[in-house]
């Protein structure tokens, strides 16, 4: 079994070329996937391709 990669909100917003409360609140709207780690969301990169996939046009 491996270990998933974890990616923050910042991370995550770099990536998709988006504003970090952008990505907040995809995750508030259950748009992406996350997982609460403390204070700190965290996105894995199996969700982050995920919703890659699906909003692919």
């Amino acid at each position: 079994m491996t270990t998933p990669k974890f990616y923050t909100t910042e991370e995550v917003a770099e990536m998709l070329k988006l504003n970090v409360r952008t990505v907040r609140a995809m995750i508030n709207q259950k748009k992406l996937r996350a997982v609460k780690i403390g204070n700190e969301y965290r996105v894995t990169d199996d969700h982050l391709r995920t919703f890659i996939e699906d909003y692919e046009t």
